[in-house]
């Protein structure tokens, strides 16, 4: 799976949590248009979360990209008691969401802390006249993509992926050996294999 859309569902995941008053929390695109908007109203208050890409000028020194992300949540909120209540309904959304945005790295190792985010209120004279309310929170995130070649020197990889082994394969061993001292032969042999749970061998006193 893509690490971006991977990181954008955490940011997602993240304002279902700590803003449970919103009513449905998606990613869209980066655009919408009034056949969207007609949509989302249904579900307000809502937000929607945006990944877009900016290129980043510094490369890492182990080799990594580095990628600033613009993150954009699009909030859309409607009259609830009384007639144009819906914006400060939608300021009070766009605040909170801030809130958890900024220095937040949504629990990503890949990602920065979030950088200082901007709130707008999105204007229109006839989403007003509905009773409409919209506005957005952006914000960069520094992004690390890749594999680190310094990395890769120091621990194995997998040849296929690229991932870098978490764990020993169990069927992995490190080595054989035959040593000759006169006319003395023995094959060593440096197993990392778990042992078999049921041999008699196992315990405090096992040598």
């Amino acid at each position: 799976m893509s690490q971006i859309t991977e990181f954008r569902d955490k940011v997602m995941a993240t304002l279902r949590t700590k803003v449970p008053t919103l009513r449905e929390v998606e990613w869209y695109d980066g655009l919408f248009d009034e056949t969207d908007m007609e949509e989302w109203i249904v579900n307000a208050p809502a937000a929607y979360v945006a990944a877009i890409g900016v290129p980043y000028n510094d490369p890492h020194s182990t080799g990594e990209m580095n990628l600033c992300l613009r993150m954009v949540v699009t909030v859309i909120v409607e009259d609830r008691i009384v007639a144009r209540d819906a914006d400060p309904q939608c300021w009070d959304l766009l605040e909170r969401i801030a809130d958890v945005v900024n220095m937040n790295s949504f629990g990503d190792p890949n990602a920065a802390p979030a950088n200082i985010p901007t709130l707008k209120r999105l204007r229109d004279p006839e989403l007003r006249r509905q009773g409409v309310a919209l506005g957005v929170v952006e914000w960069m995130q520094g992004f690390t993509l890749g594999t680190s070649r310094s990395e890769a020197h120091e621990y194995p990889h997998h040849p296929d992926t690229g991932k870098r082994f978490d764990k020993i394969p169990d069927n992995l061993f490190i080595g054989e050996s035959t040593v000759r001292r006169g006319n003395l032969v023995r094959d060593d042999r440096v197993d990392l294999s778990p042992p078999d749970p049921a041999s008699p061998y196992l315990g405090e006193d096992a040598l």
